[in-house]
Formats: C-alpha cells, sequence, structure tokens
C-alpha cells in the first residue's frame, strides 16, 4: 500500500513539474517523452516479430523432423506442423541444404 502511495505521490509531483515549465523547456521535456514514447514502440514492435520469426523457425524444424524421422510428405508434415503453406519454398530450401529427401 505504501509503495502504490509513493508511486502516486511521484506522479503527482512529475505532473507538477512538468506544468512549472516554461513553454520552452515544456517543448523540450515533450519532444523527449515522445522520442521515449517512439523508442519503447519500436523496441516493442521488434520483440514480437522476434517472437513470431522464432515461432515460426520452430514450425519449420518440426515439420522438417516429421519428414526426416517419419517419412512424411511436405503437404503433411506442414498441416501436421500448423505451419502455413506461404512458407512451402522456406520447408523445401531447408530439406535441400540438409540434404534431405521427400515428397510433396
Amino acid at each position: 500500500m505504501v509503495s502504490n502511495a509513493s508511486e502516486a505521490i511521484a506522479k503527482a509531483v512529475k505532473k507538477v513539474e512538468e506544468l512549472s515549465l516554461d513553454k520552452d523547456a515544456r517543448v523540450e521535456y515533450e519532444m523527449r517523452m515522445k522520442a521515449l514514447s517512439d523508442y519503447n514502440s519500436v523496441i516493442y514492435d521488434a520483440k514480437a516479430e522476434g517472437i513470431k520469426e522464432g515461432k515460426i523457425k520452430g514450425k519449420i524444424e518440426v515439420a522438417i523432423n516429421l519428414i526426416n524421422e517419419a517419412n512424411m510428405s511436405l503437404t503433411e508434415a506442414m498441416r501436421l506442423s500448423n505451419l502455413d503453406f506461404s512458407y512451402k519454398n522456406q520447408v523445401r530450401e531447408e530439406l535441400s541444404e540438409k540434404g534431405i529427401e521427400y515428397t510433396e
């Protein structure tokens, strides 16, 4: 409870300081806050994209393992690994690089 009160007081003090700045300082402050917000947005988007790419790479590996270990067709493996068929060429390339034979 003390932590919440401290946070509320800190926010209030920050707001008072923000309002008491002269016009030029306020504009500069707002620009800094906008830049910080933009930076945080870029970082968040990059993390989300990285997570998405990691999941896709994982699904591709599952498909490749199903093809290699269970002798599944490419289509079956992609379906079972829940991999979107737009990645079919990427799976083909990785299979070729690894020297794994497969059927469509």
